[in-house]
């Protein structure tokens, strides 16, 4: 089974079980929407699964789509640059892979104007496969760019898995990709299988985009009119009582790995626990 191409901060995979009793059946639909693409767990998941003819993925955040928009037009150019950082990196101890990735992470904030394309997104998504745990994070001090902290820099021989960017190369050639607003990537769609996974209520993830309850309330009503859709979002609380016309929901519990953590009395952190739900209509 493919992958995601890296780490997201909110990513799906570890939740498709959750959601598998609610998927529409096989050849229900013909078009497939991701709006807020991220990692694109569900888009491995509907590619193996359901192989629809017309697959049309966004995300608000330009830079990530860049890197899917270079994967499939751009293939060769991307590798070159990616395995020239992996060779430079790989042989390197601890201390200096930590060194080399604030070297690489500044020039990516700094010199990119003077980049190609495929050799910026390259570099991008270097850092995301050599930085802390999936999470994306807008620093000044990187100008506004990229400026996630390095990870664990604990690579054996490998930063990308080849095979894996490979499968993204084939799923993505007939794929429409964009980036901006959600409202400007999907249509009333009566065949069409919809799956938005907006940023999540009081987030602790700050991708330089805001997304309020207005906002989600916008994204509930385009929901209520589509036949098969799928809405996940963070409740903690009853918000969500309500709000949805025609949407079933179904709440699980999840523990956030990234970003909500809570101190516990010997002073050390542990990952929270919190309720998800799925809004939908199959």
């Amino acid at each position: 089974m493919t992958k995601p191409l890296f780490i997201w901060a909110g990513g799906k995979t570890k939740v498709l079980k959750h959601y598998a009793p609610f998927l529409p059946p096989a050849s229900s639909f013909s078009n497939y929407y991701e709006p807020f693409f991220g990692g694109g767990a569900m888009f491995v998941y509907v590619m193996n699964t359901y192989k629809p003819q017309n697959v049309f993925i966004n995300d608000i955040n330009a830079d990530i789509i860049s890197v899917y928009q270079c994967i499939k037009e751009n293939y060769d150019e991307f590798i070159e640059r990616l395995d020239d950082l992996e060779s430079r990196y790989i042989p390197l101890c601890k201390e200096d892979r930590k060194k080399f990735y604030y070297e690489v992470r500044h020039q990516h904030a700094y010199d990119y104007e003077s980049w190609s394309k495929p050799f910026e997104s390259a570099t991008l998504y270097f850092l995301m496969k050599t930085g802390f745990n999936g999470i994306y994070q807008l620093n000044q001090n990187t100008n506004e760019r990229y400026g996630t902290p390095s990870g664990l820099l604990n690579q054996k021989d490998t930063v990308y898995d080849r095979q894996v960017l490979l499968w993204w190369k084939n799923a993505l050639q007939k794929v429409t990709i964009s980036s901006g607003d959600w409202s400007s990537a999907v249509n009333d769609d009566p065949n069409g299988f919809f799956f938005f996974d907006p940023p999540y209520r009081d987030s602790f993830a700050d991708y330089g985009n805001g997304f309020g309850d207005d906002d989600l309330l916008k994204l509930i009503d385009f929901c209520d009119r589509q036949n098969r859709v799928f809405l996940a979002n963070r409740a903690d609380d009853d918000w969500f009582g309500g709000k949805c016309k025609s949407l079933n929901t179904h709440y699980f519990d999840i523990t956030y790995t990234a970003g909500r953590r809570k101190k516990n009395e010997y002073g050390t952190f542990e990952a929270k626990k919190a309720t998800e739900i799925l809004l939908y209509k199959d």
